[in-house]
């Protein structure tokens, strides 16, 4: 199955090869306007590798990355090499998808959201993939640090879920980074530091991307931000120049960010 820009090699019902193939071209134009043209110029079309089985997953990641599946990863991806790929472990283990019946949606929930509530999954594979497309493409950038890749994949995938529990857990562990002292939280992340779990670092990267592109007032020069960084340019130039914040204003502006959401029972 393929697209404009991508090649699917999987298992899956012809139905959910197409819409997976759909949603990834869809993702191309958002990740396109979020990051500029320049970001998504690949060499060639992205092939997309879907497993079934998670000793297959975990055999493609040893053997094409030379690293080991750790507990909860599901995807990944690499766009800087000669062909670029994405790769997941389906959820539903190539089934089809069967959707929630009429009386049990709520107003608003999404189809995506319908399915997992029949399926009992926590994570779709659009999401996965959708996931791995945003990490990929800043972590291709060159001197990207890896919050931002890791808040970037984690966004996008969260705005084609958005009643995921995945992402309900994650803002869960944010407000707790909150309560707890958000400047020192925010702090290890931006410094990689290894006093913050994965789980910590990916909650905090993502509430810090989240209010980076959901501000109206930050989200214009968020291309800007991406590309100076991906240069190796210093964060705190980068925030004076960019935001004219220092780092400082920006971790308080993010903690004020998650009090925000937390104060609303988001």
């Amino acid at each position: 199955t393929h697209g404009e820009h991508f090649l699917l090699f999987s298992n899956l019902p012809k139905e959910r090869a197409a819409g997976a193939v759909k949603l990834m071209e869809s993702e191309f134009s958002i990740l396109e306007k979020t990051l500029g043209k320049s970001a998504v110029n690949w060499v060639e079309k992205v092939n997309i590798f879907v497993f079934n089985d998670r000793k297959d997953f975990v055999e493609f990641l040893r053997t094409i990355e030379n690293r080991e599946a750790g507990a909860g990863v599901a995807s990944s991806g690499d766009l800087e090499v000669a062909s670029p790929y994405l790769v997941a472990l389906d959820p539903l283990a190539g089934r089809k998808e069967e959707l929630a019946s009429s009386s049990s949606r709520t107003k608003g929930r999404s189809k995506k959201a319908s399915e997992r509530l029949a399926t009992g999954a926590e994570r779709s594979l659009g999401g996965l993939l959708t996931e791995a497309l945003g990490e990929s493409a800043v972590a291709a950038l060159g001197k990207s640090p890896r919050w931002l890749s890791m808040g970037l994949g984690t966004f996008l995938a969260s705005q084609i879920e958005p009643q995921g529990t995945y992402y309900q857990r994650l803002r869960q562990i944010a407000a707790e980074a909150y309560r707890e002292g958000w400047p020192a939280k925010g702090t290890q992340v931006l410094d990689e530091g290894d006093q913050v779990t994965a789980l910590e670092s990916r909650a905090v990267a993502f509430s810090m991307v989240e209010m980076l592109l959901l501000s109206p007032e930050l989200r214009p020069v968020f291309p800007n931000f991406v590309k100076g960084l991906g240069e190796g340019k210093k964060l705190d130039d980068l925030l004076r120049s960019v935001y004219q914040a220092s780092r400082e204003d920006f971790l308080n502006q993010a903690g004020a960010w998650v009090a925000r959401r937390l104060a609303a029972g988001q």
